[in-house]
């Protein structure tokens, strides 16, 4: 699962909510982005991200006052579903993308690519 959280420069106010993914860890044993940093430091890695590989990864930068364009959010290609929490409003998810939970402050999509079965 990918998870994402806005990120406004310059400002702190999102980063209580920076690991709300590892949630998903307790609850429902997903492995989630919000578990990958530092090699060598933190224990799950990513293998095959090469150096474009960005961390942290659940972040989704956006301006003071613009909407979260999740369309190309990088995390998502390379997950089943895509969780976001946060209080700015999402204009924009990945293409295929259904959303199957939605609640103030939160959105759950499964991405197009996930199986069906799972």
């Amino acid at each position: 699962m990918a998870a994402a959280v806005p990120f406004v420069p310059r400002t702190w106010e999102n980063m209580p909510l920076t690991h709300t993914g590892s949630y998903a860890s307790l609850y429902r044993n997903g492995l989630v982005n919000t578990h990958f940093a530092l090699p060598g430091v933190h224990m799950p890695t990513v293998k095959g991200m090469g150096e474009d590989f960005i961390d942290p990864s659940q972040l989704a930068v956006v301006q003071r006052g613009e909407a979260v364009d999740l369309s190309r959010f990088p995390s998502a290609a390379h997950a089943d579903y895509l969780w976001y929490v946060g209080q700015i409003p999402v204009k924009a998810l990945p293409p295929g993308a259904r959303v199957i939970h939605r609640a103030p402050a939160t959105l759950l999509v499964r991405l197009a690519k996930a199986p069906a079965g799972r």
